[in-house]
């Protein structure tokens, strides 16, 4: 092996081992990251729930055969 591809080697192996047992930083991000998609997924389920309540609202409102 060259002095290169040992230093390459090196470097490589240092960047896995940070990633493994270093901060934690990329798997928090990772988790940050899977939970904002789950907010994001339930906002849009409630913005849903929402017009479909203000739609009955309207009819409750204007429509007097709906309520009968």
């Amino acid at each position: 092996m060259t002095k290169t591809a040992k230093i390459l080697l090196i470097a490589f192996l240092a960047l896995v081992a940070y990633i493994a047992f270093g901060n934690g930083l990329f798997y928090k991000v990772w988790q940050e990251e899977k939970t904002l998609m789950e907010l994001e997924a339930q906002v849009k389920q409630l913005e849903a729930e929402t017009d479909s309540l203000r739609q009955v609202l309207k009819l409750l409102e204007s429509d007097i055969d709906f309520i009968e």
